[in-house]
């Protein structure tokens, strides 16, 4: 073996043990007599990262103090609260005799349930409507199947399944559906129309038209669902829906019914002014994101 060869060959074990490195590794060999050492690599940071990075730890911290100051004003406002139970309590002696005695005169509603949920507490029903219309959009984004959330072998599979659905479904449940399904329809609009009158209203009313809905497209198939359903006539009706109940309740909040809005015959399906056409909207809303959930869950679209 030549003295080249031999150099070379004590290279490769020393490489091989982890005492050398070429130099474009980022890896420096000690000199002649003394101990080789390993010196790892030190990756030079731009400004932007040192940025970014900094922009992360003041994140962190501002979400932390976020948090305290919240805790602090809860904690404060329920050292505010009355009592549980305390007889001088607003809720106790007040508010209960306001719902009870003058609830039908200023709601307009034979329903003190729905005139409560859709007059005194608008906005609240109007945040609960809010939150799940922000849910049915989160799983929208995350699982609706488009450019950037698609796989070649999920769709073909989807197509698949969709095919033998088609091909062999089931006669007794596509016969049933046809009668079962218009009852439902049918008994989902009366829950809503009557929810002022009697006790149902938007949120149950919209379950039944969901679950109607849902059995129609197992029965059915999508593709026949997709004919009546389609994605972009189910965006048009929920946020018309979101956006119409929003402004019923803000019209709602101001009172109108004092300055002259007549409530309707009390009893009547034409009364309690705004609560009725506030439970359809939010029965409709509902109802929709029921069946979204469902689809996107089932074929990753509407």
């Amino acid at each position: 073996m030549t003295e080249t060869e031999n150099k070379q060959s004590n290279k490769l074990i020393d490489w091989i043990n982890g005492d050398y490195a070429p130099a474009e590794s980022g890896m420096i060999t000690a000199p002649e007599g003394r101990p080789r050492a390993r010196v790892k690599n030190r990756v030079p940071v731009d400004d932007g990262a040192v940025k970014i990075i900094r922009m992360r730890r003041l994140g962190r911290y501002l979400a932390v103090v976020g948090t305290l100051l919240m805790m602090i004003v809860m904690l404060l406002v329920v050292m505010e609260l009355p009592l549980f139970g305390d007889a001088s309590s607003p809720v106790v002696n007040e508010v209960l005799d306001r719902y009870l005695y003058a609830g039908l005169e200023e709601t307009g509603a034979t329903n003190l349930v729905g005139g409560l949920i859709l007059n005194y507490r608008g906005f609240d029903t109007f945040g609960e409507s809010t939150v799940l219309f922000i849910a049915m959009t989160a799983v929208l984004l995350l699982l609706k199947n488009d450019r950037k959330n698609f796989c070649l072998p999920v769709e073909k599979e989807l197509l698949a399944d969709e095919a033998v659905n088609g091909k062999y479904s089931s006669i007794i449940l596509s016969r049933n559906a046809c009668v079962v399904v218009p009852f439902l329809l049918v008994f989902a609009l009366y829950v809503m129309f009557n929810g002022h009158l009697s006790p149902g209203g938007g949120f149950s009313g919209g379950a039944i038209l969901g679950g109607a809905l849902i059995l129609s497209e197992v029965a059915f198939g999508s593709q026949t669902m997709r004919k009546l359903f389609r994605g972009h006539i189910y965006h048009i009706i929920a946020v018309c829906s979101t956006l119409i109940t929003c402004v019923e309740i803000r019209v709602i909040a101001a009172h109108l019914g004092d300055h002259g809005h007549p409530f309707g015959a009390y009893g009547n399906i034409i009364s309690a002014g705004f609560i009725m056409p506030l439970n359809v909207l939010v029965g409709i809303e509902v109802g929709c994101i029921m069946y979204s959930f469902y689809s996107l869950f089932s074929r990753g679209d509407i």
